[in-house]
Formats: C-alpha cells, structure tokens, sequence
C-alpha cells in the first residue's frame, strides 16, 4: 500500500511538473515574439542583447513544445527568462508613463560613407568619414531613461508641444529623404555631370493662428532671394525693422504680401516655422544614396558628396582620415547643422587629420571649443561653405 502511495505522487509530481512547464513554455515564447517586436521600434543596440537573454529559455521551450516531454532541469532553465519578463513588464510601464515631449541630443559615432549608404561604382578602398549624433523627440519616461545613458544634456532638452513634436518628426524624415539626393546632384555637378532636376522650396510648420501662411506652401522668394534653408532664411533676418516681401505658391496660385521681420519672427517662433527645399528629378540619377537607418536628418550630405567626388576623380584622401558634416543643397552650397557640441564629443573618441564643419557653425563650434566642455581633438578643424571649398582644400593640401 506504501508503495503504491508513492508511485502516484511520482506521477502526480510530474503530471504537475509537465503542466508548469507547458504553461511558462507557452508564456515565454509568446513574450518572445511580442517583446522582440517592441523592442525592434527602439533601439538597434539594446534589441540583440535583451533578446539574447531569451534564447536559452526559449530554446528548452521550444524544445518540450515539440518533445512533449519535461524534466525538473529544463523548468528551472526555463525560469531564468523571469527577470526579462520583470524588464519587459517595468520597461513597458515607463513606456506608457507619458511626459511633456521634448527634443535631446547625445554622442553618435564617426562611421565611413561605403557601400552601405551609397550604390555606386567604387574605385577605391578608402572612404569619407561621416560624424552623427543621436537626436530623438522624447515621449515617455523609457525614452528618457535610455537617452540619459546614452549621455543626453538635461540642460539641451527643448520642449514642445505635442503638435510641435509630430512637426519635428516629419521634419527629420523629410530632411532625411532629401539627404539622399542632395549630395548626389552636387557631386554629379561638380563631376561636370548636372542631372536634370527642379527644385522647389516649402514651408514647413504647425498651424498659424493669423492663416497668413499654411503648412506646405511653396516659397518663391523673400525680398526677390531664393531661400531654400532655415539657415538661410536666417539670413535674410538681420533688420528687426525691415519689411520682408513674401512671394510664395499656395494650391497654384501665386502670393504676395508683406510682413515686418520682428512679426515673422515671433510668428516663426510660435509656429516652429521651417523651410526646406525640394527635389524633383526628371531622370534617373547613376548613383543611388541610402539614408542609414541610425542616422536622420541632413548632416551626412556634404560627406555624401565628397564621397562620390573622391570615389569618380583622383583620390582625395591620401593615407589621411577625413571626417566631414554639414547639409549641402544640389548647387553645392554647404548650409549648418545641429548637434555639433555632441557631435564634436565623437570626434574626440577617435584620431582624425581634417574634419569639415560648415562656415554657419563656426562661432558655435569655437565656444564649444573654448569652454572646456569638450575633450581635446586630435586634428584639424576646417570651415567651408561649398563642396567646390572642400575638393579644393584636399587636393592642395
């Protein structure tokens, strides 16, 4: 009687040993899927390494699924897939624990300009090198837990609203499409091999309460001065005073009004107003550019461009690490960017002979120089305001 006694607790042991371990099998295989396909919207970096933790309890899952057999060894293995849950289970709720949204900055890295980023003939091995920092509009208090290890400013953050934040994000996007024909057509036309392209610039904001102008229209002129940037349209800001001839296009039809340059300005502001320019091309261009996936917006355009001039003339970099950053418009005019206090924190990390910075950057790149707050470089920086500039500068030097 004992002995039968004993044989079934064995049984009922392992009948509720098996039952465990279908469910948590069932569990961490469904976890699997649904956190590799969160975590796939965040980061490329963290995303292998938290689904890393999941491979060996997933495999012993997958495992009895398919055995249909269990042992005391394989659960307490499957376990180890709990503290993963715990972060997926906490990582989710920072994720809807909504914040103010705001824009941050952090440290990027140098990467080369291969083939990769550009489809074309290369006749060399070396490259361009291209300097990036992260940029991102924080949402949620995940975002901002990541962002702050990887080295975001408290002090940079710039707040928005949430109209302002989705602004933002289709901004970036555009520039980073725009990104992609840019340099090419600067090149090519320095190559002496201009497409054939129109190009068109629009005003980019959220809504004007005044109605003067709507999101989307097309800018022909300020003061009879082709703007196709921010930075440019800065330019032609100098006199709080002046009166600004506005010439644009809304839904075909041409417009022309006037407005003093402290009210456009106040109205810019309010608005997040932004000019950027666009491309249409009649042909298909030779070479292709690919937006790298970690890098958005604008600043990889002038080493693009200097790329593809490096790689279809004589060789440019001669056993010399050349780093460039800096928004190029299609006639090769090299406008400023952002980020440059962390993208200069980059280019300490690594040694470099030239790095080239747009000339519209140069006052804010000698303060972040001066203060300290950023580690000594290793080579030379040098200011430029066309691609023309810069092929010169490398082949004279």
């Amino acid at each position: 009687m004992p002995i039968v006694e004993i044989i079934l607790r064995k049984e009922e042991r392992s009948n509720y040993r098996e039952k465990l371990l279908k469910f948590w099998s069932s569990f961490i295989i469904v976890i699997s899927v649904i956190g590799g396909v969160w975590l796939k919207t965040y980061s490329d970096t963290l995303t292998p390494l938290i689904l890393c933790s999941f491979i060996l309890p997933l495999i012993i899952c997958l495992t009895w699924v398919f055995q249909h057999n269990g042992t005391t060894k394989q659960l307490r293995w499957s376990l180890a897939g709990i503290p993963v849950c715990m972060v997926l289970t906490v990582s989710g709720a920072l994720m809807f624990w909504s914040i103010e949204p705001y824009v941050v900055s952090y440290p990027g890295k140098v990467s080369q300009v291969d083939e990769t980023i550009l489809k074309m003939p290369f006749s060399k091995s070396t490259h361009i090198y291209q300097v990036s920092a992260g940029s991102q509009t924080v949402n949620n208090k995940l975002q901002e837990i990541y962002t702050l290890i990887l080295g975001a400013g408290r002090a940079d953050r710039r707040y928005l609203s949430d109209s302002q934040a989705q602004l933002t994000n289709e901004v970036l996007d555009y520039t980073s499409q725009e990104a992609s024909i840019k340099p090419v057509i600067a090149a090519l036309s320095y190559l002496g091999k201009k497409p054939n392209y129109t190009e068109e610039s629009r005003i980019i904001m959220v809504q004007d309460p005044n109605k003067l102008f709507h999101n989307g229209d097309i800018l022909i002129s300020i003061d009879q001065h082709q703007i196709r940037s921010t930075d440019e349209l800065k330019n032609v800001l100098i006199n709080p005073d002046h009166k600004l001839t506005f010439q644009i296009k809304r839904d075909g039809v041409p417009l022309t009004f006037m407005i003093g340059t402290r009210e456009f300005v106040h109205l810019a502001n309010e608005t997040s107003l932004r000019i950027s320019s666009q491309i249409r091309i009649k042909d298909p261009l030779p070479i292709q550019s690919e937006q790298a996936s970690r890098i958005q917006g604008d600043s990889n355009g002038l080493p693009k461009a200097v790329e593809i001039v490096h790689q279809s003339s004589s060789d440019l970099i001669r056993n010399r690490t050349i780093v460039a950053t800096g928004s190029i418009q299609a006639d090769g005019t090299i406008s400023a960017v952002g980020g440059l206090n962390y993208k200069l924190i980059s280019l300490s990390n690594v040694d470099f002979d030239i790095c080239f910075i747009p000339e519209a950057n140069k006052r804010e790149v000698e303060s972040y120089l001066s203060s300290g707050l950023v580690p000594m470089l290793s080579g030379k920086i040098v200011y430029v305001s066309s691609l023309s500039e810069v092929i010169s500068y490398l082949r004279n030097t």
